[in-house]
């Protein structure tokens, strides 16, 4: 004989198809009869193209500060992208890559930028310091 089974609230309430009255004795013959029903009601090839699409959905979401980095002309990209596989698996860890792929990018020669920025302030200094001894020694020539 063929009864309909609906799966209880607690298993998702969810109704399935007609299965054959053998198949509802005992709970563990019930499990199979609902996880056999529900596996069969697709196509094969529907289920590998839904797992498909959300596997690359899931890899966009995970390099996202990778992606976002690329997109903003990061020099440090390779950094990024390394530190978002290895530590992006944590909330914390990819947290933190998406905020440094949204900082701007630093200097590409820091050291370079802080030798010039010494010059320039050690120039100032000399030149501030000679004007006060040229002003000193014309008023000396002039007495």
């Amino acid at each position: 004989m063929i009864v309909p089974i609906v799966a209880s609230a607690a298993e998702g309430g969810v109704a399935l198809h007609r299965v054959s009255l053998r198949c509802a004795h005992g709970v563990f013959a019930r499990q199979w009869c609902i996880r056999h029903a529900s596996s069969t009601r697709r196509n094969p090839m529907e289920n590998l193209l839904v797992q498909g699409v959300a596997a690359v959905v899931a890899l966009a979401v995970y390099f996202l500060p990778s992606i976002i980095a690329d997109r903003r002309k990061r020099y440090d990209l390779l950094t990024i992208a390394l530190f978002n596989a290895v530590v992006g698996w944590t909330v914390f860890g990819w947290l933190l890559a998406l905020y440094w792929a949204f900082q701007p990018n630093p200097p590409k020669n820091v050291a370079g930028e802080i030798i010039k920025s010494r010059k320039i302030v050690s120039m100032r200094t000399f030149s501030t310091m000679l004007a006060e001894r040229v002003r000193l020694r014309s008023s000396r020539t002039r007495r």
